[in-house]
């Protein structure tokens, strides 16, 4: 079963506030909306500091020499 994923207008509000480059808003964006929906319990790991929970993904820029 697919899930679907929708961002409020807070969430959106604080992605901007991240102050990421382009490349990586829309990364994170791309992945709140293309994989958490697959598998959300298994993108999903509990956060042990409060009652929320963290959606944990790496990537990479594709021309940079470190990270």
């Amino acid at each position: 079963m697919e899930y679907s994923v929708r961002l409020g207008p807070h969430a959106l509000w604080q992605l901007s506030r991240w102050g990421l480059s382009d490349f990586l808003l829309v990364e994170v964006y791309l992945q709140l909306r293309e994989e958490m929906p697959r598998g959300p319990m298994q993108n999903l790991h509990r956060d042990e500091d409060g009652p929320g929970s963290h959606f944990v993904f790496e990537c990479r820029y594709p021309d940079a020499t470190r990270f």
